[in-house]
């Protein structure tokens, strides 16, 4: 849990960067379906291309470089915390975090310490939460639910497989 992932901020104001363990600071464990969220491989954007209207088919510029689309990323999050009150202190950090400060930048940068990988994200939306509940056989409560990111700076690495990292995704949290 602890050292999992970090995330970090920028002020544009004082010019450094915030960083946080993400556990320790906001309670959050990231769910199966992470990292395949982060590694998909992005879309291209499309190509300059020409209709012919009396040919069969259309004519691609086949030597312009390839230039990538920013694609949605929806992370799967669950916030532990010791307690009720402890849950909604570090939801509200959270939701500080992901809204924005005045004098931060809008983006986040995510690294995940286990694969080595650093991914810079823009928070565009979330989905329904889970009713609050307590983590089976702990004395913890949780609340699970998405978070939806651009990722505006797309990069062209391998597509990781999931099975590598099945001991650090936390699948196994089951809400009461």
């Amino acid at each position: 849990m602890t050292g999992f992932c970090k995330i970090s901020t920028y002020n544009f104001v004082e010019q450094n960067y915030t960083t946080v363990d993400a556990y320790s600071e906001y309670g959050i464990m990231f769910e199966r379906g992470t990292y395949e969220a982060l590694f998909s491989l992005p879309s291209p954007k499309e190509r300059y291309t020409y209709n012919w209207g009396g040919e069969h088919g259309i004519e691609v510029d086949e030597f312009a470089p390839t230039i990538l689309a920013a694609p949605t990323v929806t992370l799967p999050i669950v916030i532990v915390a010791n307690n009720e009150a402890d849950f909604w202190g570090k939801y509200r950090e959270f939701r500080k975090l992901i809204l924005g400060k005045p004098d931060h930048s809008v983006y986040l940068e995510f690294e995940f310490l286990h694969t080595n990988s650093r991914v810079k994200l823009r928070y565009t939306g979330g989905a329904a939460l889970s009713i609050l509940g307590t983590v089976r056989g702990t004395s913890k409560v949780g609340m699970r639910f998405n978070v939806s990111f651009s990722d505006d700076f797309p990069r062209t690495e391998p597509l990781l497989p999931a099975s590598a990292f099945d001991e650090m995704i936390f699948d196994d949290i089951i809400l009461d």
